[in-house]
């Protein structure tokens, strides 16, 4: 059984936005840490949209 492509997007997003950021493993942390929060949401998207904010506030 495959994962909700939406769920395969938040990976995407997530693995891109620690690739792209300035310390990766500080943006991975960062992310994995505040998983929980964005998992619980009903709206599937805001995974994707707190995994691109945590990137972005590292890279600067």
């Amino acid at each position: 059984i495959a994962p909700p492509p939406w769920r395969l997007r938040a990976f995407d997003a997530i693995r891109i936005a620690v690739y792209n950021a300035r310390n990766p493993s500080q943006a991975l942390d960062a992310i994995i840490q505040r998983l929980p929060e964005a998992w619980d949401i009903s709206d599937p998207t805001r995974i994707i949209r707190v995994a691109w904010n945590i990137a972005l506030d590292k890279t600067e």
